[in-house]
């Protein structure tokens, strides 16, 4: 009883490991310059390749600062101008990819999205008002306007006094 629990689980993830691009593979294959690498990989691994996402995931790179810059404004140069073009044609973008590397394995971090919450009440308070404003925005809004200002925004909003929580 207790094998075929076993053997079920392994194959359990077998399916989901199926499921992802191997991407400690492939991103040491971007750094080596393998411009081949698309050609070698599966036709499952063809499918699961996104040129969007390696682009990001090569566009940060941990270490020394040139080497920063360099990984930045070759990926802007090369993949990020004409991404949306260039997508439709994933060969075409993994070599343009491949082409930003230095030879050299490198650990590529992923840089996720800011956080659309706000760290102080005004913030939080312009976030409920103004919903698609860019977060740079509200924490220029919240540093420029006293909590009177915003309390009477709130009000022309048409919020009453017991909505608006400003400290």
């Amino acid at each position: 009883m207790n094998i075929i629990n076993v053997n079920l689980d392994q194959s359990k993830k077998e399916n989901v490991a199926g499921k992802f691009l191997d991407l400690k593979k492939t991103l040491r294959a971007a750094d080596l310059r393998d411009k081949n690498f698309y050609d070698k990989m599966s036709e499952e691994d063809q499918k699961l390749y996104s040129p969007f996402m390696l682009m990001k995931y090569m566009a940060s790179v941990k270490g020394e600062q040139w080497m920063q810059e360099h990984y930045v404004e070759m990926i802007n140069e090369c993949v990020n101008k004409h991404l949306w073009t260039v997508s439709k044609h994933k060969k075409l973008a993994w070599i343009l990819t491949a082409m930003c590397g230095v030879e050299q394995g490198q650990f590529h971090p992923w840089l996720g999205s800011k956080k659309k919450t706000g760290n102080n009440d005004k913030q939080k308070l312009l976030t409920t008002l103004y919903e698609n404003m860019k977060q740079d925005d509200i924490e220029l809004l919240a540093e420029i306007n006293d909590k009177k200002e915003l309390k009477e925004l709130a009000r022309d909003f048409g919020n009453e006094d017991k909505q608006i929580k400003l400290k």
